[in-house]
């Protein structure tokens, strides 16, 4: 299985196109934007995506929200 890597993309702060690949899945590993945005972005991938979010992901928000946040965006 090949796998795709991103991580501490930061999408904030500047875009970056979700890269042309051959792997078999994708998995962001944290630090990629706010849930919503992260979420929005991931979807552009026409493979499975896993999403672990990171420190910068729960950044103005509580613990339990965010978590709440992404299971909303994901559904």
């Amino acid at each position: 299985m090949k796998l795709c890597i991103l991580s501490d993309l930061h999408l904030s702060v500047a875009p970056f196109a979700p890269p042309d690949n051959s792997a078999d899945a994708v998995i962001l590993a944290g630090d990629i934007a706010r849930p919503w945005d992260a979420v929005t972005w991931a979807q552009r991938f026409d493979k499975p995506v896993l999403y672990v979010p990171d420190n910068h992901e729960f950044y103005g928000d509580t613990l339990d929200g965010t978590i709440m946040r992404l299971g909303e965006a994901t559904h």
